[in-house]
This record gives C-alpha cells, sequence and structure tokens, in this order.
C-alpha cells in the first residue's frame, strides 16, 4: 500500500510540475513587447532629427554669421551664394573683395567655396574652412 500511495504521489507531483507556468509566460511577453516599443521610440527620434530641413534663407543668414565671425564685419564680401547639393547639404560661395590690387588698381575679387552640412538646424562647416583666407 505504501508502494502505490507513493507512486500516486510521485505522478502527481510530476504532472503538476509539467504544467505551464502562464506568469513566467507572460512576463516574457511582456518584456519583448516593452523592447518593441523602446525600440519603435528610438527609430521614430531618428526620423525626427532627419526630417528638419534647414531653409536656403537660414543658410544665407547662418553663413553671414560664420563670416561675421571669421572677419569681424561684412565690409569686404560681396556676395553670398548657395547651392543645395543634397537635402541639408550645401555648398557656400563667398565672394569677397581681398586687399591686394590689379594693375589698373581696382580690387581683386576672390571667390571661396565651402561645404556645409546642415544638422538640427544649424549649419556645421568644415574645419578646413577656417584655415581659408576669407578676411585677407
Amino acid at each position: 500500500m505504501f508502494k502505490k500511495t507513493l507512486i500516486l504521489l510521485s505522478l502527481g507531483l510530476f504532472f503538476v510540475s509539467c504544467g505551464e507556468d502562464v506568469t513566467y509566460r507572460q512576463k516574457y511577453i511582456e518584456l519583448l513587447e516593452s523592447h518593441l516599443v523602446k525600440l519603435g521610440e528610438a527609430s521614430s527620434d531618428d526620423n525626427l532629427e532627419e526630417q528638419i530641413i534647414i531653409s536656403e534663407d537660414e543658410v544665407r543668414r547662418q553663413a553671414e554669421k560664420f563670416y561675421i565671425f571669421l572677419c569681424g564685419d561684412l565690409n569686404r564680401l560681396l556676395d553670398v551664394r548657395l547651392v543645395e547639393r543634397a537635402p541639408n547639404n550645401w555648398y557656400i560661395l563667398y565672394n569677397v573683395k581681398s586687399s591686394e590690387i590689379d594693375d589698373i588698381g581696382f580690387e581683386i575679387e576672390k571667390s571661396f567655396t565651402i561645404s556645409a552640412i546642415a544638422m538640427n538646424g544649424k549649419i556645421d562647416f568644415e574645419e578646413s574652412s577656417l584655415k581659408l583666407d576669407l578676411c585677407e
């Protein structure tokens, strides 16, 4: 009799332990869902940064501010021209009067081209543009 109860008790424990634990399964599903939500939020934040497109007027204003930062004023600046080579990717052409004089006695005009990238609504100028002689 003791053997039968022991066998029945062990079979009962075996079947109870083999049953699914819904709480672990549910916790795993919730964890996966929260991870997917976080990934979705991160990708939507990246899309928002890419959607900020800066206007030509804003690029011109920031290009003139950059020139003022380098040279102090706009006295020698003749013209600023912009070419958008890709969305948020610009060529900026500065036409500047130099301090040099040609054979006839007129001031020589020089042109400088700078490549710039717009990020988060601001123009990021290349470091090589700081080495140009825009203000001679």
